[in-house]
């Protein structure tokens, strides 16, 4: 196989054609909170969000978080408190809320 490199007739690239685009989206807070199966928040939990870039928070004693300046995309959400974790896989985050709810 082979990879092929394409430029415009001004020399940009496709690669960097999209590297501009993801650095043109604006980026957003993400605020949620983290509770447990019977309704009970998680404070002092980790979350972490991994896709086009890793943020990460903790959680406040309402269980509450907020991420600023998050690039919008897919994630993968990692919840983590102690031993215990949790992980929500493909998220589409953006200006949103994230309220999330672990098994422990």
């Amino acid at each position: 196989m082979s990879i092929r490199t394409f430029r415009s007739s001004s020399g940009l690239t496709l690669a960097g054609l999209v590297m501009l685009l993801g650095a043109a989206l604006p980026k957003q807070p993400v605020h949620g909170t983290v509770k447990g199966s019977q309704g009970d928040p998680k404070q002092f939990a980790s979350v972490s969000l991994d896709g086009p870039g890793h943020y990460a928070a903790i959680t406040d004693a309402n269980g509450s978080f907020v991420i600023q300046e998050v690039s919008p995309g897919t994630y993968a959400v990692h919840v983590r408190q102690g031993d215990r974790r949790g992980d929500f896989l493909n998220v589409q985050v953006g200006d949103q809320s994230l309220d999330l709810t672990v098994s422990w």
